[in-house]
């Protein structure tokens, strides 16, 4: 069985799967260079079907039961979501909705705005249907839907094979909003291969919205910039400024422990003139530390009560509220927790893996792990070596073919240089984890300064990560044997933050939360990443440290490259000085 699995929304993407394994798996955003890419991925598709003979392909996933036909759109520039005219129809309705629905929807009315819903996507799917058979000639593949927040919920149990584990799990999801649900909980037992649902929470109730409301008020991107507010918290300089603020805030949303389901006492998709009366008069921070506080209380108190209902103290969580690392941190300190599982970039990016599980599974595949985000394309050194010779961008600069570019990387690093690396297989989802990454030395704060001004242009008080050698765990992370016990797996994609040891407030000072002290790290093992691993061990043994900063390797409001061409364009209108791209070494005289 081969299947197509397409994410057409936010954050796009595509994969092919075959027999339980995945082949590749691609974000739209790194073919088309557009932050975020909302719509069909035409390009990552189209590259999947060009590489491998689509005849073979035998299902077509789509992990939703229902989306908008402005999807079917090819942008030519970043087009804002809001701004698409079926997304202010679809708001409209909404609106329209909620005011006869006040102050929350009963199930009949959720019912009611569900099939309006419904039958605005009946368009949309007939128009796949029509693309798949005309565009990519997938006339003979079966193509199936599935519910939004089951496919976030079987995610990680492909990422992570969590049907090998042979102990029961609890499946738990949450985020903004899919399909009629903000958050869903599943008890799965590997030995039965089945996964029974047992909470579901409406939109209605979202602390996803309740988030991205909060990031609109304070003047950022909904839906893109919730890691700021999250930075930003740490910086509120005591609880007595934010702790009424929060209270208020946990009025609107509560735990039903019994149903185990979030509940609210108004429509948090409608919310913002309540939280402007709460807000108002607030400063920035206080804002930000108290929507923190009011997430990561309430997620622990489901997630709690989840654990202490069912007896199942292991847990997999996906979902876009997960990319909080902050909360992953204290969700691990839970002394209910056993294991905790976190789907590495969560969002609905990762949705095209939890729906090519649910076909495998419903086809009883055996599903063979996934466990790592370089699923993208490699070049070959003939390729790039090609495009460096034909590039117009390449004229000009100082070109070096070598046989050891990671130990090339590891002197330019140990001598205070700044790297950019273009290397390997492309990593999907948000975070860089080094094959497309800046690399600086951790230990000196002019490296956090000199990536920001030359290419980054982050918010004052938003950090970088680290990338450490997994033995240095123990040296750098407090608390390393409970991350160990508990989230090591986790701890190789930079999904949870952890508190850094004065050790690590040394050797990676330029990659920490400078106001909290906490890392956000990339552990990493030789089998993780042979080649990044024997840049770390050189450079380990020319400075006694084992860890890099590391960053994506983007401009300013762009994603993270995705071809040389962009790589090199990136390259050349940044400051930067020093590009690892294969095994050429390339600089500018």
């Amino acid at each position: 069985m081969k299947i197509l699995a397409i994410h057409p929304g936010h954050n796009a993407t595509a994969g092919l799967f075959e027999d339980g394994r995945c082949i590749e798996y691609h974000h739209e955003e790194r073919f088309s260079n557009l932050k975020n890419h909302t719509g069909f991925p035409y390009q990552a598709v189209g590259h999947l079907l060009s590489t491998h003979d689509p005849k073979g392909v035998t299902e077509v996933v789509i992990p939703h039961e229902g989306f908008m036909a402005h999807l079917f759109t090819e942008p030519t520039q970043n087009v804002n979501y809001e701004d698409l005219p079926a997304a202010r129809a679809m708001a409209n309705l909404r609106r329209a909705m909620s005011l006869i629905a006040r102050p929350i929807p009963s199930a009949t009315k959720l019912k009611f705005r569900g099939l309006l819903r419904r039958k605005m996507f009946l368009k949309a799917e007939a128009q796949l249907k029509q693309i798949l058979s005309d565009r990519y000639h997938l006339r003979d593949a079966r193509t199936t839907f599935y519910d939004h927040h089951t496919c976030h919920a079987i995610t990680p149990v492909y990422f992570f094979g969590l049907d090998h584990l042979k102990e029961k799990c609890l499946l738990i999801t949450a985020d903004g909003a899919g399909g009629d649900s903000c958050s869903k909980i599943f008890l799965y037992d590997p030995l039965l291969g089945s996964y029974e649902k047992i909470a579901h929470s409406f939109y209605p109730a979202s602390l996803g919205y309740l988030y991205a409301l909060t990031t609109q008020y304070l003047g950022m991107k909904p839906g893109e910039h919730e890691y700021k507010v999250m930075g930003l918290a740490a910086y509120s300089s005591d609880d007595k400024y934010w702790r009424k603020i929060s209270e208020r805030l946990k009025d609107l949303i509560q735990v039903n422990t019994q149903s185990l389901t979030l509940e609210s006492s108004v429509d948090m998709t409608e919310a913002l003139p309540a939280l402007k009366r709460i807000f108002d008069e607030q400063r920035f921070d206080n804002i930000a530390a108290a929507v923190q506080d009011t997430l990561e209380e309430r997620i622990i108190e489901l997630t709690r009560a989840a654990i202490e209902k069912t007896g199942v103290p292991n847990i997999a969580l996906s979902g876009g509220v997960f990319m909080n690392v902050k909360m992953n941190q204290k969700l691990i300190r839970l002394p209910q927790v056993s294991r905790a599982f976190f789907q590495p970039s969560c969002g609905d990016e990762s949705l095209g893996i939890g729906g090519a599980a649910s076909r495998f599974i419903e086809a009883k595949t055996q599903l063979t792990p996934v466990r790592t985000m370089y699923t993208g394309i490699q070049y070959p050194s003939s390729e790039l070596e090609t495009f460096l010779e034909k590039s117009p961008n390449a004229r000009g600069l100082n070109i070096e073919k070598t046989e050891n570019i990671e130990k090339k990387t590891a002197d330019l690093l140990a001598n205070n240089q700044i790297v950019a690396r273009f290397d390997g297989r492309g990593e999907w989802g948000a975070r860089s984890l080094c094959n497309r990454a800046i690399l600086a030395k951790a230990s000196d704060m002019r490296s956090f300064y000199t990536v920001n001004d030359m290419v980054k242009m982050r918010d004052f008080w938003m950090p970088f990560a680290p990338t450490i050698l997994m033995d240095w765990g123990p040296r750098y992370v407090l608390d390393w044997d409970l991350v160990k016990e508990k989230a090591l797996e986790s701890s190789r994609y930079m999904i949870l933050t952890v508190d850094s040891t004065e050790l690590a407030q040394d050797h990676l000072r330029a990659a920490i939360h400078q106001k909290d002290k906490t890392l956000r790290p990339q552990m990493i093992g030789q089998n993780d990443n042979p080649s990044m691993f024997a840049i770390l061990k050189h450079f380990e043994s020319l400075t006694g440290m084992g860890g890099v900063m590391n960053t994506s390797f983007n401009l300013h409001g762009y994603p993270l490259v995705g071809t040389p061409e962009v790589a090199l364009r990136t390259f050349v209108n940044s400051g930067l000085r020093y590009l690892a791209m294969g095994c050429f070494l390339i600089s500018k005289i």
